[in-house]
């Protein structure tokens, strides 16, 4: 179960890499204005957040999508894990367990940190969520 959760945790980590681009550009031009003060820990803080911000945002979208990844054989780690466990409480648990190891940091707080944990879409209730897209 541990090696899982790291090897979920590691495709999570890779598919969010696309946001990198969108950070170094957004850095880029903040350089360039007048305000170029950031700090190089406040930019790394940043980049760290925005890709832990993506890989939220990928696990919680493959909750949403399991059937239709199911459909088209898209095997995320959501989807493999309940294939495996076929229980949706224990696929919840999973996914806790990789949303634990993406944690913001503390430069987030009080300014931009509940922006995006209200852009994640998270599920009200990952077990109910789970449940309603089991029929396959």
């Amino acid at each position: 179960r541990a090696d899982q959760i790291t090897v979920a945790t590691e495709i999570y980590q890779y598919r969010a890499l696309d946001i990198d681009v969108f950070v170094e550009l957004a850095l880029l031009i903040y350089a360039d204005s007048a305000q170029s003060d950031l700090s190089q820990s406040v930019r790394e803080a940043l980049h760290d957040d925005l890709i832990t911000h993506r890989a939220r945002c990928l696990l919680f979208k493959d909750i949403h999508d399991i059937q239709r990844d199911y459909r088209d054989n898209d095997v995320t780690p959501v989807l493999a894990h309940l294939e495996e466990t076929e229980d949706a409480a224990a696929v919840a648990t999973f996914i806790d367990d990789i949303a634990n190891r993406f944690s913001y940091s503390a430069d987030s707080r009080g300014s931009y940190r509940n922006a995006l944990l209200s852009l994640e879409r998270r599920p009200d209730s990952v077990v109910e969520e789970i449940s309603g897209q089991m029929g396959f």
